[in-house]
Formats: C-alpha cells, structure tokens, sequence
C-alpha cells in the first residue's frame, strides 16, 4: 500500500503541486478497511473512472491528472520509473488497461482477518458477513 506522502512526492515531481486533498479522498477508506488486515480492499472505493470524474468537479482538470498518477503507482504497486511510463500510463491504450482494472472491484482482494472477523460478530453492528456465508442481524434499539 502507497502510502499519500508518496503520492504527493509523485504529484509535486511530475506536476509540480502536492495534490494532497485528492490523494487523501483517494485513500480515505483505507482508515476503515486498514491494508494491514484487508490488503487492497480500500481500493475498491474511489479507485476508479468515476473517483476520477468526482476529482476533476471538485478540484478541477489538473488535479484529475494527479488522480490518474495516484493510480499509476497504486497500478505499478511501486514508484513510477520515469515521465516516458507515466505518459504511457495516463494516455492512450496503457490507460485504457489500468482503467479496467480500476473499474473492477472483483481485482481486489478482500481478506479476512480472524480478529476482525470476531469484532464483527460482537454485538454493536447491524449487520455481519459470516465466512460461513451465513448472515447474523443484530436488533440494537
């Protein structure tokens, strides 16, 4: 997991600002579903065409740009080489593959942590997922 001190230094590399605000949007679910117990599973949210379209109402077209970087790396699942991959990945064909991956949350997965699993069936939430596939509803009025 990249964590947003890195992608900043790729937007402030590359574009010349920091785009702190989009990449912290970007991640924002990873402080729900930590990487650390769900791997990549915050990246079914917001890592994709749509998150990129939300960036660019909110922020504007460059800040999209930084968006499409974010995703280079977290694409790469490391630092991007030079400017010649990243023009590659954010034009063109190379985009269009990241983007299909990005667009299908089934490409991530979702581990289940033991621990969490437990906390789960505590009772507090209104509603649990079983590995067993059974479902558990709790009343907490």
């Amino acid at each position: 997991m990249t964590f947003v001190k890195e992608h900043i230094k790729d937007c402030e590399k590359y574009l010349g600002e920091p785009y702190e605000e989009v990449h912290k949007w970007f991640d924002e679910f990873s402080k729900l579903f930590q990487p650390s117990v769900f791997n990549d599973y915050h990246r079914t949210f917001r890592h994709n065409s749509y998150g990129l379209t939300c960036i660019k109402g909110m922020w504007g077209e460059e800040a999209e740009l930084a968006g499409r970087i974010h995703l280079v790396r977290d694409y790469l699942e490391g630092p991007i080489p030079n400017e010649n991959i990243l023009q590659k990945y954010i034009n063109g064909k190379h985009f269009n593959k990241m983007m299909k991956f990005w667009n299908n949350p089934m490409n991530m997965e979702l581990e289940f942590h033991s621990d969490i699993l437990n906390a789960w069936i505590k009772e507090g939430l209104g509603l649990v997922a079983l590995s067993t596939g059974d479902l558990v509803t709790y009343d907490n009025r």
